[in-house]
């Protein structure tokens, strides 16, 4: 069995059987929610959260994008 490593891929080749592994079983995957697909993973932030990287979630600073969503008009 050979073990091939493609971050963030891991598929376990086992002579002519490619197996997936769920990488959102492993612990710490993700900040919020892992999305497993066959040889990848995806992290989603909850709402007000934004990805860092491909797994850490930090919070959304709303006041320092458009002014805060803060109408200027006049």
């Amino acid at each position: 069995m050979v073990l091939f490593l493609d971050s963030p891929r891991v598929i376990t080749y086992n002579l002519f059987l490619l197996t997936d592994i769920d990488e959102c079983s492993f612990e710490r995957t993700c900040d919020h929610t892992c999305v497993n697909y066959p040889g990848n993973f995806d992290c989603v932030c909850q709402e007000g959260y934004t990805l860092y990287g491909l797994t850490h979630c930090g919070d959304i600073d709303e006041c320092s994008i458009n002014n805060g969503a803060v109408s200027t008009a006049v």
